[in-house]
């Protein structure tokens, strides 16, 4: 039985670290890409924005440096940062 509670602990613990390089490395990036792309595509909006940042303990998300421009360049919405 000790044995069973081991791996369980370490395929818990190896769950919780993979959440949280996820969280922290590939989120804010893969989030970057798609958001911008997205509204481009569905809106001809341009978004630009600097690297999010996701801290996955409080679950919160912050975005610098927003910018939302319309299809022929004009500012449209703009925040320093937003939480």
């Amino acid at each position: 039985m000790p044995r069973t509670l081991k791996r369980i602990g370490i395929g818990i613990a190896g769950l919780w670290l993979l959440y949280l390089l996820l969280g922290w490395l590939a989120l804010p990036t893969l989030l970057q890409q798609q958001a911008e792309r997205y509204l481009l595509d569905k809106t001809g909006h341009h978004l630009m924005l600097d690297r999010p940042q996701f801290n996955p303990f409080n679950f919160s998300l912050t975005l610098r440096k927003l910018k939302l421009a319309e299809p022929d360049g004009k500012p449209l919405l703009s925040f320093a940062e937003l939480t």
